[in-house]
């Protein structure tokens, strides 16, 4: 069972490691592809009330510009 739970969590990682994957959810998305954009939007799916600045500090990097190309983009269900 140890075994399996491991495996699991391991597929799962490399899944979301994968950038393959982020092209492919970003694309049904209907969102233009932009790799910055991706954490940006898990984050604001998980938190909705999230700020800007807690985005910042959660990704460790500048998100301004990243952000500013969403909001333009009227993506409004993340």
């Amino acid at each position: 069972m140890e075994n399996e739970i491991f495996k699991s969590l391991l597929y799962i990682v490399n899944f979301f490691n994968n950038p393959q994957n982020d092209n492919f959810l970003l694309k049904e998305a209907g969102i233009k592809n932009d790799p910055n954009l991706l954490p940006i939007i898990v984050r604001i799916g998980a938190a909705s009330s999230i700020s800007v600045g807690e985005l910042a500090s959660q990704l460790g990097k500048i998100i301004l510009q990243p952000a500013a190309k969403l909001i333009s983009s009227s993506v409004k269900d993340y």
